[in-house]
């Protein structure tokens, strides 16, 4: 009673504002000039396919190691090891609820940039149409994947952040074993269809000693 009389003296607060609509992926071209030897270029791209399943996210997460998640991966092979175009190059799949995409990042030479970055473009499209990836690749993101995860699940906060990530982006009971479990049973098809649901129409961020019109079609 006591803490209801003195909490009933304060001032009513007024009501919270509601949640901002999501963000949405959006398509353009941002580049900070550097008058630098290296560029550091990010470009992202937008998957169509759903992502409401742990198998469909698994599905989305193999396509980005094909990408470009591994050293056995298309943009690792042809951009650092064949034509060494990058320092380095990497993708990621960010798996959001609202605003899904995935992400290359590469560090690279200014003389360099944009033929790497029309060569990137290039070998998203081909994932998405007559190039699609194979079953060999997709048996080699499996275990990328499983042994990257379950390596990761020995950390505490490793599986409490993919436990908040279930139940909060995903409305799912949090339970790290279900996405190893789809990491293990996603199929060869649902990798392809999720490669075949990106738009090669990137948005793309770029800091260093290269113009935005260069990367303009």
């Amino acid at each position: 009673d006591r803490v209801r009389a003195l909490l009933g003296q304060m001032a009513s607060a007024p009501a919270a504002p509601g949640p901002a609509a999501p963000p949405r992926f959006a398509r353009g071209i941002r580049v900070v000039r550097s008058d630098t030897a290296q560029a550091h270029l990010q470009i992202g791209f937008e998957p169509g396919c759903p992502l409401t399943s742990s198998r469909q996210r698994a599905a989305l997460g193999f396509y980005s190691v094909v990408l470009g998640g591994s050293m056995s991966s298309r943009l690792f092979e042809e951009l650092r090891e064949r034509r060494g175009l990058c320092y380095s190059v990497e993708s990621a799949a960010m798996v959001t609820a609202e605003a899904p995409c995935i992400q290359i990042n590469a560090g690279l030479n200014n003389d360099h940039c944009i033929d790497a970055y029309k060569r990137m473009v290039e070998t998203v499209n081909e994932l998405a149409t007559d190039k699609v990836p194979t079953r060999e690749e997709v048996e080699r993101a499996r275990s990328y994947q499983l042994g990257g995860t379950v390596i990761a699940c020995e950390r505490t906060d490793a599986v409490a952040s993919a436990c908040v990530g279930q139940l909060f982006e995903y409305h799912e009971p949090p339970n790290p074993d279900t996405f190893l479990r789809a990491l293990e049973d996603v199929s060869y098809e649902e990798v392809v269809a999720a490669a075949r649901s990106v738009d090669p129409r990137p948005a793309v961020a770029c800091v260093g000693n290269v113009s935005a019109s260069d990367f303009e079609p």
